[in-house]
């Protein structure tokens, strides 16, 4: 886990890189931990989660 103060350019880079070269297909989000919001298929591409802890299975792009 990332702090506060930690330097936050290699995980923006990795972010990046992810997101570049996989493409999410499945969340759990986490906004109520004893009821988490599912969300699959073509939703998943555009879902912004609402908790701050979530799941995302991702998918390499062609």
């Amino acid at each position: 886990m990332l702090r506060a103060d930690s330097n936050q350019g290699f995980y923006q880079n990795a972010y990046r890189w992810v997101m570049e070269n996989y493409s999410p297909i499945a969340w759990a989000d986490y906004d109520e931990v004893n009821n988490p919001t599912i969300v699959t298929d073509a939703a998943a591409s555009t879902y912004k989660p609402r908790g701050s802890s979530y799941i995302m299975v991702m998918k390499r792009k062609n």
